[in-house]
């Protein structure tokens, strides 16, 4: 504090070895007199009342001197005089102010290394006519700047050179951590008072760019007897010590490039500086034992194509053997979705069935072992890729008779074992860090030791991304440890994982001829589809284009057709209402926004759609919401309120009205009143918002209805069932969403303010008069059905999701787009301005596809199909687009056991004129058809 004296009295005490001394003085910062009275032992200090026109002091005002002097009055105040522009008095940063250059030398107390500012002289309070040395330091090793005070004393007649930094001088400047352009560095500069420095950062610096030159390259062994491998990291252009880490995970690494005992799979190998700055290198390393083939088998099919079944043996360095088979050698088998639904995502392994003729005893029997990776299966048709497998541990069953003998094995794709492979490092800790999709699922992947690219139709963006920035997998990230443990931080399994994110996007996951295939069933077309396609490794390859649609037709060598008459058509029933359950839990975190990321724990907001009903029942509690009482006498339009987060239900169509069926427990827990007067009451509201209006609700009450909720005494449970609007109100469709709104409790004048507690709020949309009484399609009324009318009362629960959006908060299951933000509405670029959360999404594609009855075929077609294929068959009325849940293909014989379910939404178009259907049990081909849809479900 700069105090300059004005005045000083000392009145002794009666016993003289004590006085009272007041001091009067004015404080140069905040410009105000102030006053001190202190009790003083002897020796007391002496009475000080100048002359009025004694100066005691000057200080600075910008470029202003003021003088002060004691009052006329000598009352101990102040009298201040000034003068502008006064010499004593420079202007910061001034080329005028530099007294000295170069600069003077820093004080002997100054930090070593720093870099003097500026440098001003103080008046000495109490002191007249005395100044204080003022210095300004710039600290570069910490970029911080130090301020030192009375470093020596001079009176003004000493007139002491003062010093200021110009303001163009670069004071220190460095390269920024960015690691790439465009090259930053951020620059120093004298500010002046009061920061004394500035910074400013330079794009496009030349001698900024880092020039990373290391990288590293791992190379991978494996020891086929202890069933491990390793891998060795070597570097080169590397600047100092390197870390080397396995795995993508954020430990600090380790500085032995060899990692041990790694099974068979892909791994990331980074190799970081340990320098500050230090550059990083990453590869991606397989570790995988060598195969060679044990076994050939070895025949035609049906037309003439050479089909060959390679048996890879670990560590076999021998001839293949040729074996042979029976009639039906190999059966190719995708029975996972054999529930008769349209699409049924997750993942959709596959099996092979191998029946083979020994042809000597013991044949094949080192096939035979508890080793799961031991013995593979390739096959081949045309020496192009079909499918590739393991053969499954310990089968070896034969009868008790010399050769030949019939010898059946079981092999798989591995998608069905990864229940038991987890989601972990080799050492069995659960993976870390924030991945992108892509990464989770090939790692998964990775796990079932098949070497294949990845082919991906997903056209389901969060907003701010889109097909031109890539894939949907490699858009968005998740927290592999908060999302894929277990309460007890246990890593799930990987079948966990793919099914999590497959349900929830509404995909499938299969393997045919070399590749896996990741699609999205709202994504199957009946015209040409372009695939995004990466390697095992990870790497971007060339787009692929599929054409899905395969059409049945008469006897034709490569066009699928039934085999006989005897395929069967029946109805899968239309639905009432789809059921969603996600993980999150119930609908009742309305206080979202206010909960800290680090422990929000609960679904942050709520979402619905006009199309279906919506719950949320997950695990755990539904969490409380605390809502203060209002203050009592103020009512509802001065009062708070709680919201919920914006829901966007779907559009509405012609005649529908739409609701919000509302229920839960409210529970006051301060305020009682006097129940016998019932004006003492409280109550309270809640609202419906949508398009900015407020719509009341239709509540239960003992006495009917009412629109808002009479709360009973603290303790008490007021049970909510309600809906809204109310029926004299209908609700307009949703232009920006809608949200649901609670007010605080009105308290009447006298009453006590009374808080309360809402548990268990469940919250759904549905439409008035959706589904009741369905209507088929004329195409129905002489096939499937007896009549045009049908009652339906099937309710589709089957639709279970974890990953949901999250909005304002990072949970477990989150989403986060490339923002790191947690990721709230989806589009397809085909309709970019339909913006809905990605559980709206899945259930109205869901309802749109069962909203009336779906053809069931099955039977058994005669040609080449495959399991993601598109069937129709050009002899119905309206051809319809069946995808195929469930198939079974004998590769010898050409047949696929097929059952396949109408997928609604895909047509196409009309059938040509003229075109016959062709009656059950006749055996004359006629031309443009070959199949009956007529009759009782045959």
């Amino acid at each position: 504090m700069a105090l300059i004296l004005v005045k000083r009295t000392v009145v002794p005490g009666e016993d003289r070895k004590k006085a009272v001394v007041t001091e009067w003085s004015y404080n140069t910062r905040t410009g105000e007199d102030e006053t001190r009275t202190s009790t003083y032992n002897a020796p007391f200090p002496a009475p000080f009342t100048p002359s009025a026109t004694k100066l005691l002091g000057f200080y600075c005002e910008d470029t202003t001197r003021v003088d002060v002097y004691p009052a006329y009055a000598l009352d101990g105040t102040s009298r201040r005089e000034r003068t502008p522009n006064a010499t004593e008095c420079p202007a910061p940063n001034s080329p005028a102010t530099v007294d000295l250059l170069p600069a003077p030398a820093n004080h002997f107390t100054a930090p070593a290394g720093a870099i003097l500012l500026a440098r001003s002289y103080r008046a000495v309070p109490r002191e007249i006519g005395l100044l204080s040395q003022y210095d300004v330091y710039y600290l570069p090793s910490s970029h911080t700047v130090e301020v030192k005070e009375d470093l020596g004393f001079y009176t003004v007649a000493d007139n002491p050179p003062r010093f200021t930094r110009t303001a163009a001088e670069i004071l220190d400047r460095w390269c920024l951590a960015s690691g790439q352009a465009p090259y930053t560095e951020r620059r120093v500069y004298y500010a002046g008072v009061p920061d004394y420095i500035a910074t400013i950062d330079y794009d496009n610096v030349a001698t900024c760019q880092r020039l990373c030159g290391i990288t590293v390259a791992g190379t991978a062994t494996f020891n086929t007897s202890t069933g491990y491998g390793a891998i060795t990291a070597t570097t080169t252009g590397a600047v100092g010590p390197v870390l080397y880490r396995l795995d993508g995970t954020p430990d600090a690494g380790q500085t032995s490039p060899l990692f041990e005992e790694l099974p068979q799979g892909l791994y990331p190998l980074t190799a970081t500086e340990t320098r500050e700055g230090g550059c990083t290198a990453t590869t991606l390393v397989r570790v995988v034992a060598s195969y060679a083939d044990r076994y050939r088998l070895a025949f035609k099919d049906f037309w003439n194509r050479d089909i060959v079944v390679r048996f890879p043996y670990l560590g076999y360095t021998g001839e293949a053997e040729d074996i042979i088979g029976s009639d039906v050698p190999l059966v190719l088998d995708w029975q996972a979705g054999a529930m008769e639904t349209a699409f049924v995502p997750g993942i959709r392994g596959s099996e092979c069935a191998l029946d083979i003729l020994l042809t000597y005893d013991n044949q094949l029997l080192d096939v035979f072992s508890g080793h799961e990776r031991l013995v593979g299966v390739v096959v081949e048709r045309d020496e192009q890729e079909l499918w590739r497998g393991w053969i499954l541990p310990e089968q070896y069953t034969v009868p008790h008779l010399s050769a030949p003998k019939p010898l059946q094995l079981q092999a798989t794709d591995a998608l069905a074992t990864l229940s038991g492979k987890p989601f972990a490092r080799p050492d069995g800790s659960p993976y870390r860090g924030m991945w992108s999709l892509l990464q989770v699922v090939q790692t998964c992947l990775g796990k079932t030791d098949l070497i294949l690219p990845l082919r991906v139709l997903d056209n389901l963006y969060p907003v701010g991304g889109g097909p031109d920035l890539g894939s949907v997998l490699e858009q968005v990230f998740v927290d592999t440890y908060a999302s894929y443990t277990t309460d007890k931080g246990e890593a799930w399994d990987c079948a966990e994982v793919l099914n999590a994110i497959l349900e929830s996007r509404g995909c499938r996951l299969y393997q045919w001829a070399g590749y896996w295939y990741w699609e999205r069933f709202a994504d199957l077309s009946t015209e040409e589809q372009t695939y995004f396609v990466f390697s095992a490794e990870g790497q971007s390859l060339p787009t692929a284009t599929v054409e899905p649609l395969v059409s049945v037709e008469i006897p034709t060598e490569g066009h699928p057709h039934w085999v006989e008459a005897s395929q069967t058509a029946s109805e899968r029933g239309a639905v009432k209402q789809v059921t969603v359950k996600a993980e999150p839990g119930e609908v009742a975190n309305l206080l979202a926004p206010f909960l800290p990321a680090d422990t929000a724990t609960t679904l942050p907001g709520w979402s619905g759609a006009a199309s279906y009903t919506l719950h949320y029942a997950g695990k755990g509690k539904t969490p409380e919401i605390e809502l203060k009482s209002g203050i009592p006498g103020v009512f509802s339009g001065l009062l708070s309120y709680l919201e919920t987060p914006v829901t966007v239900p779907i559009p509405l169509y012609k005649d529908q009205r739409q609701a919000l069926i509302i229920s839960g427990k409210i529970t006051p827990v301060t305020g009682e009143y006097d129940t016998e007067d019932t004006t003492t009451q409280p109550f309270m509201r809640m609202v419906l918002v949508v398009n900015g209006k407020e719509y009341e609700p239709q509540l239960a009450d003992a006495d009917g209805f009412t629109t808002i909720v009479r709360l009973p005494q603290p303790g008490e449970t007021y049970e909510l069932q309600g809906f809204f609007p109310r029926r004299d109100a209908p609700l307009p469709q949703a232009t920006s969403g809608a949200s649901l709104r609670f007010y605080q409790p009105e308290v009447p004048g006298d009453g006590l303010p009374m808080d309360v507690r809402i548990t268990d709020l469940k919250l759904h949309w549905q439409l008035d008069n959706l589904f009741g009484q369905i209507f088929s399609e004329e195409d129905y009324a002489d096939k499937a059905i007896a009549s045009n009318k049908l009652d339906v009362t099937r309710l589709d629960e089957s639709l279970t999701l974890f990953h949901t959006d999250t909005p304002r908060v990072r949970r477990k299951g989150t989403l986060l787009g490339a923002d790191s933000k947690p990721t709230n509405l989806w589009f397809e670029p085909a309709y970019p301005e339909r913006q809905y959360q990605l559980i709206d999404w899945q259930a109205s594609y869901r309802a749109i596809c069962q909203r009336r009855p779906q053809q069931v075929l099955s039977g058994v077609l005669l040609g080449d199909l495959w399991p993601g294929a598109l069937l129709t068959d050009p002899s119905e009325d309206t051809p319809g687009v069946y995808p195929l849940p469930a198939c079974a293909y004998d590769v010898r014989n050409v047949e696929w056991t097929i059952t396949a379910v109408q997928l609604l939404g895909l047509s196409v178009g009309a059938v040509e004129p003229g075109r016959l259907l062709y009656q059950a049990g006749d055996p004359r081909p006629i031309a443009g058809g070959y199949l009956l849809l007529q009759g009782n479900g045959s």
